[in-house]
């Protein structure tokens, strides 16, 4: 059972918080071993074959541990992107940590379109992400050009045509924006007709509006989507020597 400190710092990530976000790191670093967090450690800084493989061994041995490492290294990352500079700092030391949660980072950190992973809808709520609603194993894709995320579900296939052409697969692809809240769902669309069409979905700009609004982050006046940005500067991580630049510094 989730405690309420748990419960809190998962609301205060859904609302963009990235002061919520390192304190998640936290909760979970708090709940790794420490001869995990010195054999991370110890592969962080040799990166030799023989630190892998005991890492390695202790996670296979101790999957519950190995969630937790990655769980912290989830939000760490997190919290990084949306302008921590506790967690950009901790990050720095050990870069490596982008690539060892569980959510696709890739647009995030590099600028080169979205990726997918594979996850269970059990371990994304056990992140704290509890408006992702899925059963069993999906592939979590994003972020969009839009900074959503979405997963999509078999729905069936629509027939050929007269003519014996056109049989198209469809899904159900569910819409979560880039904190993880419930925005939309597309139902019964081929992946080419989603993806033309998706961008263009009055309604689906309109879910993104209401939840961007919620956190507080829209323009009243015009009404247009103000775009988040850092206190940061991207030249900071040049000076640090930061082989990457996140994108919201661009």
């Amino acid at each position: 059972m989730l405690d309420s400190v748990f419960e809190e710092l998962a609301y205060g990530c859904k609302m963009g918080d990235p002061q919520a976000m390192l304190r998640m790191y936290q909760w979970f670093w708090s709940r790794v071993p420490d001869e995990l967090k010195r054999l991370d450690s110890q592969y962080a800084a040799r990166c030799s074959e023989e630190s892998e493989k005991e890492l390695e061994e202790r996670l296979e041995q101790n999957p519950q541990e190995g969630f937790r490492l990655r769980a912290a290294y989830t939000w760490l990352t997190r919290a990084a992107f949306y302008g921590s500079q506790a967690a950009m700092d901790l990050l720095e030391k050990n870069p490596r940590c982008i690539w060892q949660g569980f959510l696709p980072v890739k647009s995030l950190f590099f600028g080169s379109g979205e990726h997918s992973v594979p996850i269970t809808g059990d371990t994304l709520r056990a992140l704290g992400l509890s408006e992702i609603k899925a059963q069993g194993r999906i592939r979590l894709r994003g972020q969009t050009e839009e900074k959503t995320y979405y997963y999509e579900t078999y729905a069936g296939y629509e027939g050929p045509d007269e003519d014996g052409y056109g049989m198209e697969e469809e899904y159900y692809y569910r819409m979560y924006d880039e904190f993880f809240r419930y925005a939309y769902v597309f139902l019964g669309y081929s992946r080419e007709e989603f993806e033309r069409l998706r961008p263009k979905n009055l309604e689906y700009r309109q879910a993104r509006e209401t939840l961007a609004r919620e956190r507080g982050i829209l323009e009243a006046p015009s009404g247009q989507a103000a775009h988040r940005r850092s206190p940061h500067k991207a030249e900071r991580n040049a000076d640090k020597g930061w082989d990457f630049v996140p994108v919201y510094q661009r």
